[in-house]
């Protein structure tokens, strides 16, 4: 019997879940940023502006959604310099689109010149929660996040320069961002596999987006223009808002610099992978049973099958499928339990 991991049903929509405007830092307003992101073939677009939160369905037509949220900050009270600490940047999606209640709402997160502005936002709690850089204090940001009807992405942590000790013990986030192109842009190391394999090893069960993280202050033909280098393909049975986030709560997406998945099934003790022309497909599995088809010089691979009884005694896999450039495409980790259960 065939299990789809991703869905056979639906469609595959281009999203980038990481945004910024001229709401906050960002040098596009929502609707050139919909013109921007429309006319390279994106469908979905969650325009995260630090501290603000704003729903834009104002912008949605029959082939463009956006999503509401925003991105959330938890600063390192040390007296380094501001680019020496350690950050925990949150993006956070509202489940309901009209929903745009602010939660952790603390105005010395925003900038100067808007702190006044931002004591009339709505928000739920006090007026300055006190936003704690520890794994608890994390934890209760993401446990108001949930009690608030929001799913929640850990953004960057090479470039918020987190590592194991910052975040072994989170505990309630959705996704994390495996790819973030600003951050490639800016040189950081931008690929945070190690990191998840961490999490997953950990035994944290999330999964995996990548995202532009865009503030577009070169222009498109510029080579650190911020735009179209990290995105995420969904994979709903329509452009509608609640079947997105129920494909986001739900793992159906898989995370991309450039390739892309079309089929992911297991079928008779094997899984089939089928992508675009790539270099390799690789299964990355909790221990070391790696597997991995490869294209010989000047040739592609398009699919590839693994052995289900190759991962005797472990718990869980993913894969990762790398073209010719180098780009990659990620999936979340997948349980066998969920297979063969």
């Amino acid at each position: 019997m065939r299990k789809y991991l991703l869905p056979k049903e639906g469609r595959f929509y281009k999203a980038n879940l990481h945004c910024h405007s001229t709401l906050s830092d960002g040098d596009y307003t929502p609707e050139q940023l919909k013109e921007h992101y429309k006319s390279r073939g994106y469908s979905i677009l969650a325009i995260t502006d630090h501290e603000w939160l704003n729903e834009h369905s104002y912008l949605d037509d029959e082939d463009f959604l956006t999503i509401t949220g925003f991105e959330l900050e938890v600063l390192e009270p040390t007296h380094l310099p501001n680019k020496q600490k350690k950050v925990c940047h949150i993006n956070f999606f509202a489940k309901e689109q009209k929903n745009t209640t602010l939660f952790a709402f603390n105005p010395k997160y925003f900038w100067s010149g808007n702190r006044e502005k931002a004591k009339t936002l709505k928000h739920t709690g006090p007026d300055d929660y006190e936003r704690v850089y520890s794994a608890e204090g994390v934890n209760d940001i993401l446990r108001l996040a949930k009690e608030n009807g929001f799913l929640s992405c850990l953004n960057h942590p090479d470039w918020s320069l987190q590592n194991l000790d910052d975040y072994r013990d989170y505990d309630g986030f959705t996704m994390m961002e495996i790819y973030n192109y600003s951050s490639d842009i800016d040189g950081s190391y931008a690929y945070a596999a190690k990191d998840y394999d961490n999490m997953l090893r950990m035994g944290k069960k999330l999964f995996v987006c990548a995202s532009d993280d865009n503030h577009d202050r070169f222009a498109v033909n510029h080579p650190h223009h911020d735009s179209f280098g990290g995105f995420t393909y969904i994979k709903a049975p329509e452009l509608k808002y609640e079947a997105v986030i129920n494909a986001l709560e739900k793992g159906d997406f898989y995370a991309s610099m450039g390739p892309e998945i079309h089929e992911l099934y297991a079928e008779d003790g094997k899984i089939y992978v089928k992508t675009s022309p790539a270099k390799r497909i690789i299964m990355i599995p909790k221990g070391r049973n790696y597997n991995c088809v490869s294209a010989f010089e000047g040739e592609h691979v398009t699919e590839a099958v693994f052995e289900l009884n190759d991962l005797e005694y472990e718990e869980y896999f993913r894969f990762e499928v790398i073209d010719e450039r180098g780009r990659r495409a990620a999936t979340r980790a997948y349980y066998l339990n969920e297979i063969l259960g």
